[in-house]
C-alpha cells in the first residue's frame, strides 16, 4: 500500500512540473512580443486547459488504485497457488520416497529368506554327499585280517584295521530319520540300525570277534566344537548270550579318560531285561541297551541329541570323564582290531 500511495505522488509531481515548465516558458516568449499578446495568451490558455485535463483525477487515482489492487490479488493468489504446488509436490515426494524405502525393505527380507534356504539346503546336500561319501568308503579291506575268520563274508563296516561296532552321530539327511537305541534284548542281540550309518552291530557278533581275537577297543569322541579324543582298552572280551554277555574291559590309555572300567564284570542289560546291581533299571533310566554295575560313567547307547544340551543329566552320549553327565557328544564310535604283535 505504501509503495501504491508513493507512484500516485510521484506521477502529480512530475504532471505539476510539466505544467509548472509549460506556463514559464510560454509566459516569458510571449510578454516579449506586444503586439500577438492577447492572440498568444489565449493560446497559451488553451494549451494550460489541455494539459491540466490530462492530469490525472482523483476518479483517475481510484481507478488506478483499483487495478493495482486487482493485480496485486491476482500475484498473491499465484503465490499461493505456487505455494500449494510445492508444498503437494513435496508430500508426492515423501511418498514416494516411502514406498521406496518399504520396496527396499521387502526386497531385503525376501533376500534373507532366500539366503537362508539357500544355506540349509546347502548343509542338507553337504550331510548327504557326506553320508554318501561315509557309505562307499567304510567297507572291511585286508587291513581288518577277516578273511581267515567266520565274518570274511559277512557285512562289516572298518576304519583300517578296526572293525566298527557301534555309531552314533553319523551325518543324516533330514529326510532320513536317526536309528533308535532304545531296543529289546533280541534286537541288541542280533544288531541294528545301517552301517551306512548310527548302529549297533549285534551282542552276538561282538562275542564272535572277541573270540576270533579282537580284543583291543578304541573309542573315538567327537564334542559339538569339533574337539575329538579317544580311549583305548588293551583288553576286552564280551562273553556269550548264557552268560549275559558280561564285559571284561580293562587297560585303558588315551585322551578322553577311563569312564568304562568302571563297567568291567558287567552283564549286559535292556529296558525289558535288567541286569544291573542298581535298585532301578538304569538301561530303562537311560533308555539303551548298555553293560550297567550302579548305571554308568561311559553311556554310549542313550538319546542322541542335536545339540550338547540334555534336559536329564546322564541322558545323552556320555563319556563323563570328558565332559561330564551335562554333556551329550556330537559322535561316538567303538571299534575292534586284533592285538599288534611285537616281533
Amino acid at each position: 500500500m505504501f509503495a501504491f500511495h508513493f507512484l500516485l505522488i510521484l506521477i502529480f509531481l512530475e504532471a505539476g512540473l510539466k505544467f509548472g515548465r509549460l506556463v514559464q516558458g510560454t509566459l516569458t516568449d510571449d510578454l516579449n512580443d506586444d503586439e500577438t499578446l492577447p492572440q498568444n495568451l489565449n493560446d497559451h490558455f488553451e494549451r494550460v486547459v489541455s494539459h491540466l485535463e490530462k492530469i490525472p483525477t482523483k476518479v483517475d487515482f481510484a481507478a488506478l488504485e483499483a487495478r493495482f489492487h486487482e493485480k496485486l490479488k491476482r500475484l498473491e493468489a499465484a503465490n499461493d497457488s505456487n505455494l500449494n504446488e510445492t508444498c503437494k509436490f513435496v508430500v508426492e515426494l515423501q511418498l514416494e520416497q516411502a514406498a521406496i524405502l518399504a520396496d527396499i525393505r521387502s526386497t531385503s527380507s525376501r533376500m534373507s529368506q532366500n539366503i537362508s534356504a539357500i544355506l540349509t539346503e546347502f548343509v542338507s546336500l553337504k550331510n548327504k554327499v557326506d553320508f554318501e561319501t561315509a557309505k562307499h568308503s567304510s567297507k572291511c579291506g585286508d587291513d581288518a585280517g577277516l578273511a581267515d575268520t567266520k565274518f570274511r563274508s559277512k557285512k562289516l563296516v572298518c576304519d583300517n584295521e578296526w572293525v566298527i561296532i557301534q555309531r552314533r552321530g553319523t551325518p543324516t539327511p533330514r529326510w532320513k530319520e536317526r536309528t533308535d537305541f532304545e531296543r529289546i534284548w533280541e534286537v541288541y542281540e542280533n544288531g541294528f540300525g545301517s552301517l551306512d550309518g548310527d548302529f549297533w552291530l549285534g551282542l552276538e557278533t561282538i562275542h564272535g570277534l572277541t573270540l576270533e581275537g579282537y580284543t583291543q577297543l578304541r573309542v573315538d569322541l567327537e564334542d559339538w566344537e569339533g574337539n575329538k579324543k579317544y580311549a583305548i582298552y588293551d583288553v576286552f572280551r564280551v562273553a556269550d548270550a548264557q552268560e549275559k554277555y558280561n564285559l571284561t574291559v580293562d587297560g585303558y590309555w588315551g585322551t578322553a579318560g577311563d569312564s568304562f572300567s568302571y563297567n568291567d564284570g558287567k552283564e549286559f542289560s535292556t529296558y525289558e531285561n535288567d541286569n544291573d546291581n542298581a535298585l532301578g533299571n538304569c538301561a530303562g533310566k537311560w533308555r539303551g541297551g548298555w553293560w550297567h554295575e550302579n548305571c554308568s560313567y561311559a553311556f554310549l547307547n542313550s538319546i542322541y541329541h542335536n545339540s550338547s544340551s540334555v534336559e536329564t543329566p546322564g541322558l545323552g552320549v556320555i563319556w563323563h570323564d570328558w565332559k561330564g553327565a551335562h554333556y551329550s557328544l556330537k559322535k561316538a564310535e567303538m571299534k575292534l582290531r586284533k592285538p599288534l604283535r611285537l616281533i
